[in-house]
Parts: C-alpha cells; structure tokens; sequence
C-alpha cells in the first residue's frame, strides 16, 4: 500500500480548489434556459440568437452600429426623436411572463436633464410593456403595463433616485409574470409590483430605444447606445439577473 505524501495532499487541495472557481464559474454564466432573443451588437443590428425573426428594422435617420462603444464590443446607437431599431415581436418575446434585460449608456446629459429617454417598448392599441424614463420625472425610472382587458388604466412600477451621468454603463432588467412586475439596476431587484391582470397581445414588433410614431413629439435625451440585449420567455431569478452583470464584467476585465 502506497503512503500518503504531502504530494497527495496538494493534489487533493488543487482538485478541490478548481472545482470550486468551476463551480463560481457555472453559477455566473449568463442563464440560456428560456433565452428567446439575443443581440450583442458586436457584428451589427440583427439579432445573435432569434426564435422569431432576428433581422433588424430601421426608421428615420440610420441607427448606429458603433463597433467599439459597447460594453462589450459594438452597440446600438438609438434616439426615439428621429431614428428608430425594431425586431419582429412573434416568437421572440411572449405577453403572459417573460425577462428583457440589457446594458445601457445615455451619451450626453444625464437622468436629472428634462428628456425622455425609451430603453424599450412593445405595444398593441391600449396594451403595451414600456422602460422608460419621461421627461417630466427627473431619475426615475418606470416599467409600465398595461392590457386592454377591462381596464381603466395602467401599471407603473417606478425606481426614484436614479443618478446616472453621461457616458456610464449600466444594466437594466425587468420581468413579469400574470402575477407581478419588477425592475432591476445593475443586478439588484429596485422595485416590485403586483397585477391585477395579466399582459395580453402586444403587436407584431418590439422597439429598442422607443418607437418615433409613440415618443418622438417629446422631448428627447440624446443619443443612448445598447448593448447584450436579452429576452427571454419566463422569469428571470434575482441570482440569474445578476449572474448577467457579473458575466459582462468578468469578459469585460478580460478583454
């Protein structure tokens, strides 16, 4: 019988400390279960990953590709004043739970300056899901919904005090089901919401930076770029979403 040695004990201690930073590893991979559209932006507009249409569709002035401002790589440059990027809607993104999450920089200005700033938005007649900031209240942040089932009005989940500057990149997320809504910034639950009634039909295209027919009469904040654009068909947890923001920064710190 072989003699245990201290070379022994070191392999062991070397086996277990690589199963653990594998394990760290696992846990902070962005999740795929349920992932239905994904758009890094590194190699242009359309979609990475689409289970509906992932070709991009542009409107007005041309909508940027800027190929080294993202977080990680490329982004979109968006502005619902004068240019809009939409992406089929059927397929990729469903009314009754779901997750939209992504990286986001205002380019100049800030939350407290009077513009409205639209992240993202899908709408139907009175049905929609918008993120948005509205040029009347200044750092705040607000997920509304709203579904045209018998109702007088819509949903807002709202996050005060959001103090970002020009040229800072932050995560944003939200999520709902037939029973709540909620809204993340950079990895952390902000605010939570319940419903009364779920989201019904929400049209045939969803928006990234806000639709020019809906936003563009208001006063616009300047130019916003997006980046690691995901949606995916059920709820997100508070551990997944936040496994997305260390993802980013760990590939970020990489590069």
């Amino acid at each position: 019988m072989r003699m245990w040695c201290e070379r022994d004990g070191l392999l062991v201690v070397m086996a277990i400390m690589s199963a653990m930073l594998l394990g760290v590893t696992a846990r902070a991979e962005a999740p795929r279960e349920g992932l239905t559209f994904y758009a890094g932006f590194d190699q242009g507009l359309d979609a990475d990953v689409a289970t509906g249409g992932g070709k991009a569709m542009v409107q007005g002035r041309m909508t940027r590709y800027v190929s080294s401002s993202g977080k990680s790589g490329g982004a979109a440059c968006v502005n619902a004043a004068d240019r809009e990027l939409k992406y089929a809607l059927p397929g990729n993104l469903t009314s009754g739970q779901g997750t939209v999450a992504m990286f986001v920089c205002v380019e100049k200005g800030s939350l407290t300056d009077p513009n409205t700033i639209v992240f993202f938005d899908a709408f139907k007649d009175k049905s929609m899901l918008v993120l948005y900031k509205h040029h009347t209240t200044p750092k705040q942040i607000q997920m509304v919904t709203q579904t045209q089932v018998n109702t007088p009005g819509s949903v807002a989940c709202r996050v005060n005090d959001v103090d970002w500057s020009a040229g800072q990149w932050h995560h944003l997320a939200m999520t709902w089901d037939a029973n709540e809504i909620a809204v993340f910034i950079d990895g952390q639950e902000a605010k939570v919401l319940q419903l009364d009634k779920p989201l019904t039909e929400l049209g045939e295209y969803f928006f990234v930076g806000g639709s020019m027919h809906r936003w563009g009469q208001l006063p616009q904040q300047a130019n916003l770029l997006v980046d690691d654009l995901r949606i995916y068909n059920r709820v997100l947890s508070a551990e997944e979403i936040k496994s997305v923001v260390d993802n980013a920064a760990r590939t970020e710190s990489r590069e």
